[in-house]
């Protein structure tokens, strides 16, 4: 069977959109395109509108790929699960307004205001004006941890073992001296001392990235719950940590964790984590993951993909070199 073009995909998520009958009917010409990403499970579209009845501003997202429904499902679920535990006015999570099964879909209310992301990127914002937001991150990450979570499901040292193999094995066709390859087989080494990995375990986020935070009029949104579920909370810290050091440090020449927004980071999360093993540990195998979600991501033609590849590539040699991991 030939792959679905992107522009097919695109076609059908506006189709869907345009079927939605009732109170969540789509306003006539306010659909628009927001992202097309293809992910390792398949495609996934968001587009923007309004509806017809009441002019609010919606979010229209469909799932494509073998794995669609259970993806839209499992992220609706979280997604209503968070909301719960967030309740208030400081941490906004998107209402879900309608499931649409059939097509792997659903409409959501759409949060205004830019991604933190965004504010890290603009050159003419200080970063003293991001200190504050960056605590308040902490702090809703903090509250999500403190949610209880709905699997069984408990932690295993093996899972993380399984985790670096898969990237090494990866980066091994990449040829062995390969800084992915090197820090991977580093962390399969090191992965039995740990005992203490599966300390602080319960509900994450799972993809606790700058552009996942929204900044709103009052506090702030978090969105995109594909990932959501039941990890070491050292997922979450450690993810957003090597997220923000990217995007301020692109050179990758001074460490994944830039300050001082660490420490707002960790005042508004309510405990120290940067310098905690098992975030440090899980660190270096969110730099396995960032290059392969990056490399995945971006057709070969992109300009910065040698840019990119080069800065984690960085970042990883620095990682594989600091063995002092426990202190």
């Amino acid at each position: 069977m030939p792959p679905v073009m992107k522009d097919e995909v695109i076609e059908d998520a506006f189709a869907t959109a345009a079927r939605v009958t009732g109170p969540n009917a789509i306003e006539h010409g306010s659909l628009e395109l927001v992202t097309c990403n293809d992910k390792p499970q398949g495609r996934t579209v968001v587009l923007r509108a309004r509806l017809a009845e009441t002019g609010a501003p919606v979010v229209v997202k469909r799932h494509f790929g073998p794995g669609a429904s259970d993806v839209t499902t499992h992220e609706i679920r979280k997604s209503r699960q968070i909301a719960r535990g967030l309740d208030g006015p400081l941490h906004r999570v998107p209402t879900i307004h309608q499931h649409i099964p059939a097509e792997n879909a659903y409409i959501a209310e759409e949060l205004r205001g830019p991604t933190l992301q965004s504010r890290l990127l603009t050159k003419n914002v200080s970063r003293e004006a991001l200190l504050d937001p960056i605590e308040q991150t902490g702090a809703m990450l903090a509250r999500v941890h403190a949610i209880t979570p709905e699997e069984r499901r408990e932690p295993s040292l093996a899972r993380f073992t399984s985790f670096a193999e898969t990237f090494a094995a990866r980066a091994a066709r990449r040829g062995a001296d390969d800084p992915g390859h090197v820090l991977a087989r580093r962390l399969i080494e090191l992965l039995p001392r740990c005992g203490h990995l599966t300390d602080g375990f319960g509900l994450t986020h799972g993809d606790a990235n700058p552009r996942n935070v929204l900044l709103l009029e009052a506090g702030l949104g978090l969105i995109d719950f594909e990932q959501a579920g039941k990890r070491i909370f050292s997922y979450d810290l450690a993810a957003f940590l090597v997220r923000i050091g990217m995007i301020c440090d692109p050179d990758g020449t001074r460490g994944p964790l830039p300050e001082p927004f660490v420490s707002r980071f960790e005042r508004g999360y309510g405990a120290a984590v940067a310098d905690d093993p098992v975030v440090r540990l899980r660190t270096k195998l969110a730099l396995l993951q960032c290059r392969d979600w990056e490399m995945w991501d971006m057709p070969d033609e992109f300009p910065e993909k040698a840019q990119r590849r080069a800065r984690l590539d960085r970042m990883m040699r620095q990682a594989a070199d600091d063995v002092e991991v426990f202190g």
